[in-house]
């Protein structure tokens, strides 16, 4: 599967001085997917768990790798993974993003807000009240929501943080971004 453009998946880390401690992330070069993944350990500390973000990072893109299924099944192997291995005395937040030709899918937990970009403007691609935001599970996974007017980027907030985009300096300071173009806007 050859694209022209890869849609950028960003996470809003945290305003302090290492905003990307606890930064999960893949975006594996694979012709059979276009996967990208990110998450954040909300409580995460820069020494006692960066080993840690490593290997879950590592782990994530060796299941998309090898994965051969559908984007069906491949959402449920990287969730069975997650559910076995999340702290479940912290805030985590998991998103994974699969793109076609035409669509974009995401499936996430512990997240606030997603929002795309179009021409320059940012738009939230669920409501407040949506059940996906609320970590609503089917047959005991995260929804899979499939977005048919791909977004030039996706943006994610993750729990605790508040869902509303942050100022331009600060999207330039506590942005990580995961494939496509590295530029924020």
């Amino acid at each position: 599967m050859k694209h022209e453009k890869i849609v950028p998946l960003r996470i809003l880390g945290k305003e302090l001085q290492f905003p990307f401690t606890g930064i999960v992330a893949t975006r594996p070069n694979s012709d059979s997917h276009l996967v990208s993944i990110v998450g954040r350990i909300h409580d995460a500390d820069i020494k006692r768990d960066f080993q840690q973000t490593i290997q879950f990072s590592k782990v994530l893109e060796s299941i998309v790798l090898q994965h051969q299924g559908s984007r069906k099944s491949l959402c449920r192997e990287v969730w069975d993974w997650f559910l076995s291995v999340k702290p479940h005395n912290q805030i985590v937040s998991l998103t994974i993003q699969i793109e076609t030709e035409d669509t974009l899918y995401l499936s996430t937990m512990g997240t606030s807000g997603l929002w795309g970009l179009s021409k320059g403007t940012w738009y939230p691609l669920l409501g407040d009240g949506s059940a996906v935001l609320q970590d609503e599970l089917l047959e005991g996974y995260p929804m899979l929501m499939q977005v048919e007017s791909k977004p030039e980027s996706v943006m994610v907030i993750p729990k605790p943080i508040k869902n509303q985009l942050p100022t331009v300096l600060g999207m330039q300071k506590y942005v990580y971004t995961v494939g496509g173009n590295q530029d924020v806007d």
